[in-house]
């Protein structure tokens, strides 16, 4: 159990980390490919939802992560599974803790070569999570 652990934890580590380092700025980070562009995101993924009650928002959160961990308990899977799992879990507890202490998510990094949502390390790190999760099952349904 200590691999989605320590997944989580990196993740968690890194969501707050660059939020803490970047804080609201906005600017360049790596010319023609990201901006750090600060947006309050009042939402869930992607901007959807917003104005809804903070309540509900936080509640659908808890649940996703509460969701990740009974996976994580019940599913004894391989340990690439529960790092994709613990990345969720990670990705899950950066947004919710921002959005207990300040109202909202923090997103801040906008891709400037395709035309996207800003996002954060935690969404980055659950979809990322959730993908490779979907690909595993799938190949192991496959292949037995």
């Amino acid at each position: 159990m200590i691999l989605p652990i320590i997944a989580a934890a990196a993740v968690l580590l890194l969501d707050q980390g660059t939020k803490y380092w970047f804080g609201l700025r906005d600017g360049v980070l790596i010319p023609g490919v990201v901006e750090l562009t600060f947006v309050r995101n009042e939402g869930i993924s992607l901007g959807m939802l917003a104005g809804s009650s903070s309540w509900i928002l936080t509640a659908a959160a808890l649940a996703g992560i509460v969701t990740a961990v009974i996976l994580l308990r019940k599913h004894i899977g391989s340990g690439f599974r529960k790092v994709c799992l613990g990345m969720v879990v990670g990705g899950g507890i950066g947004n919710l803790i921002d959005r207990l202490r300040l109202g909202y998510v923090t997103d801040l990094f906008n891709l400037l070569f395709i035309r996207f949502y800003v996002f954060n390390v935690a969404d980055a790190m659950i979809v990322v999570g959730m993908i490779l999760l979907g690909i595993t099952l799938i190949r192991e349904e496959r292949h037995g």
